[in-house]
């Protein structure tokens, strides 16, 4: 009985993987979000992707601005483009964003 205890507790153990944190300047941008934007955008979120074989970060603050568009930049905080919008694109790097894109984690929401 203690064999299988040790066991489970030990395949549990090795099954919760702790996420990484966020890069540094994504974590900037979401205090800057939190200190500053708090009034202004009640709603929003970032979500991790990868696109094209590297982490993206989408700042979805669509509900805060009619038309307003989600934010999509590399891990370096360099933009790549916004999709939604008043044009409502939906392409980055002349791809179709979410065709292509696969949600690694939720990194901030309000």
């Amino acid at each position: 009985m203690r064999l299988i205890l040790a066991i489970l507790m030990f395949l549990f153990f090795i099954g919760c993987k702790k996420s990484s944190p966020a890069p540094e300047c994504i974590q900037e941008r979401i205090s800057q979000l939190e200190h500053n934007g708090a009034n202004l955008c009640p709603h929003g979120s970032v979500r991790e992707y990868l696109f094209q074989g590297a982490p993206v970060f989408v700042f979805d603050l669509e509900k805060c601005i009619a038309d307003g568009g989600a934010e999509v930049v590399d891990a370096n905080c360099q933009r790549l483009g916004a999709l939604g919008t008043i044009a409502g694109s939906m392409r980055i790097n002349n791809v179709i964003f979410y065709d292509n894109a696969r949600l690694i984690r939720t990194v901030w929401q309000r």
